[in-house]
């Protein structure tokens, strides 16, 4: 139902007629005289939107930049991606690698950690003022890798500690899970770390002074074994499945863990020094090396050392029977 407005059908007023009402034009704010709300029409809506759209992104309508007041300022650093960057983990590892290096000079240890040893054989060829020169250019890439960092310094403050915390934690969490993995498998009567290193390798430990020269093998084995296995084997596993038989991430990741923890813990049964073979004891190493595998992948190599190395500490003092 149409109603008419005084004066003809479009709203004008006939000739003659005053006071009639007027329709207000289009766009306009004028009141309506019957008391209702100033009005809009659509366009006049959407032009002031889109004006409040481009401020909002802190443009002026006409495309320009338009200053906002003060950006808020941005985090000072990015924790998780910064302690998985390989600078970063280095500067953690060194002073571990120190404590390992001084504990055997300090005992005058025949014996050193298997890893380790690994790492120096390209250079046995070198002789003893080979290794001394090779030692002091190793100092001075250090000295330099810290140079190189001293501008990060500010932003890095606080990421060691956590580091340290959350490796800490981690070594909690390694033996109950790798011992609830381990449990799983029909490889015979689970025995931990702590239980083979005083039965299987009674002989060993026969001929090594207990102490500092025990602590500073388990921090090198944290340290090297976790750079072989971890760093190098798996990192290395993972590129050639990905790279040379263009597996997905997910299935180059999960061959790589199989992979390398079966290596890992095989490795401690080889040669004339090594453990003789119990299945429980296999199997926790290699479920303990799927534990610290994940924690490589996901949190980078510092903080897995750092479990790992604790936990060896833990064993080595008898924290477990």
């Amino acid at each position: 139902m149409r109603l008419a407005l005084p004066g003809g059908p479009c709203g004008r007023p006939a000739p003659g007629v005053r006071g009639a009402p007027t329709i207000p034009k289009v766009g306009s704010l004028s009141a309506d005289p019957g008391g209702m709300a100033p009005r809009r029409s659509l366009s006049s809506r959407r032009i002031s939107r889109s004006r409040g759209l481009s401020r909002l992104a802190g443009f002026a309508p006409g495309g320009s930049a338009r200053a906002r007041g003060p950006t808020p300022p941005a985090l000072s650093f990015d924790y998780v991606g910064r302690t998985r960057a390989l600078p970063v983990n280095l500067l953690f590892l060194a002073p571990f690698v120190v404590v390992y290096e001084a504990a055997l000079v300090a005992t005058r240890s025949p014996v050193e950690n298997a890893a380790a040893a690994l790492h120096l054989a390209p250079f046995a060829s070198l002789g003893h003022a080979g290794m001394v020169v090779l030692s002091l250019l190793l100092g001075l890439a250090f000295l330099a890798l810290m140079w190189s960092r001293r501008r990060e310094a500010p932003r890095e403050r606080g990421i060691y500690g956590g580091m340290l915390l959350e490796g800490t934690l981690y070594w909690l969490l390694l033996g109950v899970v790798a011992q609830a993995l381990a449990s799983t498998t029909s490889m015979g009567r689970v025995v931990p770390l702590a239980a083979q290193a005083g039965a299987a390798g009674s002989e060993t430990l026969a001929s090594l002074s207990h102490g500092v020269r025990d602590l500073g093998l388990a921090v090198g084995a944290g340290v090297f074994e976790e750079v072989v296995f971890r760093g190098l084997l798996l990192t290395g596993l993972i590129a050639v499945l990905r790279l040379g038989l263009t597996a997905d991430r997910l299935t180059a990741c999960g061959v790589g863990l199989l992979i390398s923890a079966y290596v890992f813990s095989a490795y401690h049964h080889w040669g004339p020094f090594g453990e003789p073979y119990h299945a429980g004891v296999f199997a926790f190493r290699f479920h303990a090396g799927l534990v610290l595998g994940v924690l490589f992948l996901s949190r980078g190599l510092g903080i897995a050392a750092l479990a790992h190395g604790v936990y060896d500490v833990w064993v080595t003092l008898g924290a477990r029977p």
